[in-house]
């Protein structure tokens, strides 16, 4: 693994933990794309040896990664649920008041 890798994982880890801000801004697009050129810049690192005196930095760097995501997987989970939850208590709410405007009509007639 050349510097240049090294380089690379680091700066994977600083993208992966800049993920919070999309997290927390809800912009799902932007964080799937950004997964997606993780990905590409993971494989392309992994796709040379790397040397025997690199290892241990590199399994430490991906232990981070895996931790990292795991963390923002159980938010985005969350953010999902949240979104759940929104959405049927506005699915309530919009019963509610076609109920409320069905009574009022049928009352006004």
């Amino acid at each position: 693994m050349t510097d240049s890798a090294t380089k690379s994982l680091d700066n994977i880890i600083s993208q992966t933990n800049g993920f919070q801000a999309l997290i927390d801004e809800e912009d799902w697009d932007e964080l799937e794309a950004l997964l997606a050129s993780r990905q590409n810049q993971l494989e392309a690192i992994f796709a040379s040896p790397i040397d025997e005196s690199e290892r241990l930095t590199v399994m430490q760097s991906i232990k981070t990664i895996i931790e990292t995501d795991r963390n923002l997987s159980e938010q985005v989970q969350q953010a999902k649920n949240q979104s759940t939850r929104e959405v049927i208590d506005l699915k309530k709410r919009t019963h509610a008041i076609k109920a409320y405007s069905q009574i009022h009509d049928d009352e006004q007639s």
